[in-house]
């Protein structure tokens, strides 16, 4: 069995797919070595949903030479996203879906006023965390 490139498969949600891409440079702990970090890179991103969960297949291709991964080993991914210095950061609840898109509120002088915001990287939390909104 060829072993020196190898590929980790994960399950992106629906929500975060749209901001993965070919080429993109990951991080990847493997749960036996918590602290040594792997370097790999996105070689697929699958076209459909898995419909039970509705997440996106993802391979990433990872140089395997010093045979530290093995196939079935548990493993942690890190996508690293590139912030914008134009971004505002929200909290979810504050962002509300409608059906031309979605907005927040955003006071001006005392008065509230509607903002269409596209969001962009989410930190998920048990209690609600912020969005990127653009």
């Amino acid at each position: 069995m060829e072993v020196d490139r190898i590929l980790v498969k994960v399950n992106i949600p629906e929500q975060e797919i749209l901001q993965i891409n070919i080429g993109q440079k990951v991080d990847i702990v493997l749960y036996i070595f918590e602290n040594k970090k792997i370097e790999g890179q996105v070689k697929k991103i699958g076209l459909e949903a898995d419909a039970s969960n509705r997440t996106f297949p993802v391979e990433i291709e990872v140089d395997n030479r010093e045979r530290e991964l093995r196939p079935g080993m548990l493993a942690r991914v890190t996508f690293t996203q590139r912030v914008d210095q134009d971004q505002v950061v929200v909290p979810r609840h504050a962002i509300m879906e409608r059906d031309r898109g979605r907005i927040v509120y955003v006071v001006d002088n005392g008065m509230a006023f509607q903002r269409e915001v596209s969001i962009g990287i989410s930190q998920q939390r048990e209690c609600p965390g912020p969005y990127g909104a653009q």
